[in-house]
């Protein structure tokens, strides 16, 4: 893609999303990294962000976000990831930690 929004979003190695609360500058963002077999993701924090008392927070906002139509992407696997039962699949740490000593 050749637009505006996605090279801003996209320079060829991951996907860099700031927050829909703030302005670039001043914004937390997430850094979206593909791997081999998963996804990484790292969240930045940026002292000037006005959203202070959620550290890490990332706002992906319909209305008014800043990478149109990207937004929908996120929605989509937001609302995938609501349906998903975590209480089937999910196992405390040390249960973890004990199936890797076997």
């Amino acid at each position: 893609m050749n637009s505006e929004e996605y090279k801003k979003l996209y320079n060829g190695e991951y996907i860099c999303w700031y927050s829909d609360d703030d302005l670039i500058e001043d914004a937390n963002y997430v850094l979206i990294i593909k791997k081999e077999d998963r996804y990484v993701l790292e969240f930045l924090s940026n002292k000037k962000a006005s959203t202070l008392w959620l550290k890490n927070s990332i706002r992906f906002r319909n209305s008014g976000t800043k990478y149109p139509p990207f937004n929908i992407l996120f929605m989509n696997m937001y609302n995938s990831l609501c349906n998903v039962d975590y209480d089937e699949k999910q196992i405390h740490i040390e249960e973890y930690l004990y199936r890797r000593k076997k």
